[in-house]
């Protein structure tokens, strides 16, 4: 079965109305913010048609984000036999019923390392680490030399998933473990809560792999058990098996020395200190 990606109907507005930052107003940021940069990138990653009568029954603009790796969208336009639609309060989110959307055609252009995990969609989805060894970025950070040491930041775009990844750590409430799945799994994929919804993708066990993956929690998983965390024998991926990476059946993180807990207040690191 051929894969889909998701569409979104913006009633009313005409095609050539519709403009990245009419999608920013209509709360569609988190999902599509790799393609909302600034008008040029909207236009080159973004495709717009009119559509003479939409899920609401009125006429509007359906847009969808062409995929990073390449493909298409299998079922553009409004097909209401064909097509699930959702009401996201200002905004229909879709998809193809036979063409569902995949991993692989929601992926960012970025390509963020993690280890691998099946969803609740049962595929296998790749969930990114957001601090390496739960202490550094292992996200996209500029890099410069100020008065002989070397200063890395992480990119403005990745700076509030990476502050938020701070406080992750511990019990979190169903509420906050959601939060942090979502808003981890989006530095990869383009999805909010709202397409985490549509494919079923969040569970309790879901919930946790994402956030054991995103705090690198296999590599002190691998130093607590006295083995060498460099050299390590789960799979990421990077790994061209790609096959799933299974951190263990607890549903808990390992407890970090207090020596070893990171400043939440820094965003950049500064090597050499």
């Amino acid at each position: 079965m051929t894969a889909g990606i998701f569409s979104y109907f913006i009633p009313v507005i005409e095609s050539h109305n519709v403009k990245h930052d009419t999608l920013l107003e209509l709360g569609l940021r988190d999902a599509l913010w790799d393609v909302l940069l600034n008008a040029s990138v909207f236009d080159q990653h973004v495709s717009r048609m009119d559509c003479a009568k939409g899920p609401t029954g009125s006429s509007g603009t359906i847009v969808f984000a062409l995929p990073a790796g390449g493909g298409r969208n299998p079922k553009p336009g409004y097909h209401p036999n064909e097509q699930t639609w959702i009401d996201c309060d200002g905004y229909w989110l879709g998809y193809a019923n036979n063409h569902k959307p995949s991993p692989q055609m929601l992926q960012r252009e970025t390509v963020i390392d993690g280890y691998e995990h099946m969803l609740g969609d049962g595929q296998v989805w790749t969930c990114p680490i957001i601090r390496r060894a739960w202490l550094f970025p292992c996200l996209p950070q500029s890099i410069a030399r100020h008065r002989g040491e070397i200063e890395r930041e992480v990119l403005p775009e990745y700076a509030k998933v990476w502050q938020a990844s701070a406080t992750w750590l511990g019990a979190l409430t169903d509420v906050e473990l959601l939060d942090c799945a979502v808003a981890a799994l989006s530095v990869a994929y383009r999805v909010s809560y709202e397409e985490c919804r549509a494919l079923n993708l969040m569970n309790s066990t879901s919930m946790q792999r994402i956030r054991e993956s995103a705090l690198d929690a296999p590599w002190w998983e691998e130093a607590d058990s006295g083995r060498d965390p460099k050299k390590k024998t789960w799979r990421t991926s990077c790994d061209p098996s790609r096959r799933v990476a299974r951190l263990g059946s607890r549903n808990r993180l390992p407890i970090l020395p207090q020596s070893r807990r990171f400043d939440a207040v820094r965003v950049g690191i500064r090597l050499g200190n």
